[in-house]
């Protein structure tokens, strides 16, 4: 069975600390077994970030 998960990251307008989240998001999302499923940008300042794994 495939298990979803979904989180909301606001953004700051400044590219480096947003990259610097996201990656930081990504990262430890993939250390506990998650991948990135989707990105979904739900406006200029938010982005939803939905993963996936088997479980």
């Amino acid at each position: 069975m495939t298990e979803y998960q979904a989180i909301v990251l606001p953004l700051s307008g400044k590219a480096r600390q947003d990259e610097e989240a996201l990656t930081d998001e990504l990262n430890d999302r993939r250390r506990a077994g998650w991948a990135l499923f989707q990105l979904v940008s739900l406006s200029p300042r938010r982005l939803l970030a939905i993963f996936q794994r088997e479980g």
